[in-house]
């Protein structure tokens, strides 16, 4: 993701996470607001970390989605997508085809 996605916060957008390494993928569907504010929580919690020997990571307009980023990051703790597995209730809408 980038971070223009820091920024995508409608009512209307889900996004679906499909994880295929199971042998049965596993799907998180999550609203697009959480998932902004989880890009900017996470973004800025890694660039305030020291990075290899101390020094400062550098920016960039990667962001990652990850149920465990492997440090503290303040609201998304380790398994925090877990709720978010088969939420097919948060689709309100059919699909037209």
């Amino acid at each position: 993701m980038t971070s223009r996605d820091e920024r995508e916060t409608r009512s209307d957008l889900l996004y679906i996470f499909v994880d295929v390494e199971p042998a049965v993928p596993l799907a998180y569907i999550i609203p697009s607001g959480e998932v902004a504010n989880l890009l900017r929580v996470s973004h800025a919690t890694w660039l305030a970390k020291p990075g290899r020997g101390g020094r400062p990571h550098r920016d960039s307009d990667m962001r990652r989605v990850l149920s465990d980023f492997g440090f503290p990051v303040p609201g998304y703790p380790a398994g925090w997508l877990e709720q978010y597995r088969d939420r097919w209730d948060l689709v309100t809408r059919p699909v037209d085809r």
